[in-house]
């Protein structure tokens, strides 16, 4: 356990020395959300409607997908083509450790950032709404896990420290361009939740349902909970195999 507490102040101080990435990860978004609320026809002050909150969870989204990419998946391929999680793979004596310390630092950064960017968000709305704030809570808890296992499959590639921030720029915006909430249990609905920013979405509508008692599918849950075992599956996988030593400098 002092392990595992001495890692999370490490990372802390990477986080804290990498700042940049608030930047990218909230503020790039919590800018968007409020140049799009400024510029459009509707009235600032308006109840949220069951489609604002789609809109708004894809935003959900692309703050943990972003999040948990960049500095969870990122930051152990740069550690370990850099040499740094073998060293502390010395220290420790073990990976999960590891990768367990630097999930725990993320999941705290992508709280504050929700919570920041749901703040900004009911500002702009001049209201206060307790299903967003308890949505964007339960959203992260149930969703942050499954998508930092599932980017984990990118550890399964040799990709040089050079090329990962390409390739990650590259992946997001195919994300981006293939996001749409599936609209009942088929085997399309199944094929889209395969896109984390769709997963996202949909495990935070289905959150929302209960809070508003309106079109809850259980059948619906059970499909998330299908992609959700898969992810983990993909994502033990992945981690099983990681290597400590650098690979994408192999030849």
């Amino acid at each position: 356990m002092r392990e595992i507490q001495a890692l999370i102040k490490v990372y802390f101080q990477y986080l804290w020395a990498n700042k940049f990435v608030f930047i990218y990860n909230l503020v790039v978004p919590t800018a968007f959300y409020g140049y799009r609320q400024m510029t459009s026809n509707q009235p600032i002050l308006r109840p949220i409607t069951q489609h604002m909150f789609v809109t708004l969870s894809f935003f959900w989204s692309y703050i943990i997908v972003v999040t948990l990419l960049n500095n969870f998946v990122v930051t152990l391929i740069a550690h370990r083509e850099l040499g740094l999680l073998k060293q502390l793979f010395f220290i420790i004596g073990s990976k999960m450790k590891l990768i367990a310390a630097l999930f725990f630092v993320q999941f705290i950064l992508l709280s504050i950032e929700l919570l920041l960017f749901n703040s900004v968000v009911l500002l702009i709305s001049r209201q206060f709404s307790l299903v967003i704030l308890a949505t964007g809570v339960g959203v992260a808890w149930l969703s942050a896990l499954p998508i930092a296992l599932l980017c984990s499959a990118l550890l399964l590639f040799k990709i040089k420290i050079e090329s990962v921030n390409v390739l990650t720029g590259l992946l997001l915006f195919g994300l981006l361009f293939l996001t749409g909430l599936p609209t009942h249990v088929t085997l399309h609905a199944g094929l889209l939740l395969l896109n984390p920013m769709n997963y996202v979405a949909e495990v935070a509508f289905q959150i929302y349902s209960i809070f508003e008692s309106a079109n809850f599918n259980p059948s619906m849950w059970l499909l998330v909970l299908a992609v959700t075992l898969l992810y983990a599956g993909v994502g033990l996988f992945a981690l099983k195999r990681l290597t400590v030593q650098p690979v994408a400098s192999r030849a």
